[in-house]
């Protein structure tokens, strides 16, 4: 049914992350909004992030660590349709955020956070369903560990 994570899903989260992610400015743009728009839901998770200068979302230190998360979470959304690659990537993140300490909860603010920022990049064409579906089938279940 239309409410799972299945290959059309996965295309148009691939297609419309793509649009969403831009190029350069932009995704510094989409970090910010969506650390602010995380921060804003819980304002302590801000302390998870002392180590990058999570105080400040526009220091060198946190852009570089948006930076980095995109690059991860792109690596994901890219793999969607290509499984053995998609496990892959998914097991290396999931060490990172065990290393990391990174609980369930801020990927709840993620998701929340996405949700907030994606439609404001991509007007009518966000589709919420496929979004929410392979989040929470694909790739929460994917990285998490607690």
């Amino acid at each position: 049914s239309s409410d799972h994570c299945g290959p059309l899903q996965r295309l148009k989260v691939k297609q419309q992350w793509a649009k969403a992610y831009g190029v350069g400015h932009e995704r510094v743009e989409l970090g910010i909004a969506l650390w602010k728009s995380m921060f804003a839901q819980d304002n302590d998770a801000r302390d998870l992030f002392k180590r990058v200068h999570g105080e400040d979302v526009h220091s060198p230190a946190f852009e570089a660590h948006m930076a980095r998360v995109f690059n991860g979470l792109d690596r994901v959304i890219s793999s969607l349709t290509d499984e053995p690659v998609l496990n892959a990537q998914l097991e290396h993140l999931r060490q990172q955020h065990i290393k990391l300490g990174i609980t369930g909860h801020m990927f709840n603010l993620m998701r929340t956070g996405l949700a907030y920022v994606l439609p404001a990049q991509l007007g009518r064409c966000f589709d919420k369903e496929a979004w929410a579906a392979c989040w929470d089938e694909v790739i929460y279940p994917g990285i998490k560990h607690d």
